[in-house]
């Protein structure tokens, strides 16, 4: 079966509403690497990250428009670091879920809610601050909200930071977030 990808560019990411209990905006961030600009005159590695608090659940949030070549499924693939380096046994629990909104439906963007998450583990055993690893939330099932080529899609990605599995210590920051599909 033929893929297709979904980038999600993390300049265009909405910090989420926060009005839950327990619930807050995920924080941006620039990062710029620490070593020397080569050339002495060329910038330094810098990139727009996000931050997810390690004791409060944070969330960020995509809207897009599901690709014509749809037809089902979706795995999504967030690359993330500990901004502090980890002890032998540390884990960040990430969540995700859509929102579908077919076009000309009876559904509502103003009253849509997200159906619970699906989530996944990301492993920073004894990682150091920055390290990248990548995990997947498979998304099929009530988190993929019965979505469908042309739809209006809203994604919310989140720390689960209150989850008995969520260790880690210090921020998570997110690098890079994909969503893979099969193709019509």
């Amino acid at each position: 079966m033929a893929t297709g990808t979904i980038l999600f560019d993390l300049a265009g990411a909405v910090p989420t509403d926060g009005t839950g209990t327990g619930n807050n905006p995920a924080q941006a961030t620039v990062i710029v690497s620490a070593a020397s600009a080569t050339p002495a005159n060329g910038p330094k590695v810098t990139t727009i990250c996000w931050a997810f608090d390690p004791t409060t659940d944070e969330h960020v949030a995509w809207t897009y428009r599901m690709p014509e070549n749809y037809a089902s499924g979706g795995t999504l693939y967030i690359a993330s670091c500990p901004a502090n380096g980890q002890g032998a046994a540390a884990e960040a629990i990430w969540k995700a879920s859509l929102a579908a909104i077919t076009p000309g439906a009876s559904e509502n963007l103003l009253t849509k809610g997200f159906a619970a998450p699906a989530t996944s583990s990301a492993t920073y055993n004894s990682l150091a601050s920055g390290t990248v690893v990548t995990t997947s939330i498979d998304l099929t099932g009530t988190p993929l909200d019965s979505v469908a080529a042309g739809d209006l899609v809203i994604l919310f990605l989140g720390r689960d930071a209150d989850h008995t599995m969520d260790d880690a210590a210090g921020d998570a920051i997110v690098t890079d977030v994909a969503l893979e599909y099969t193709t019509s």
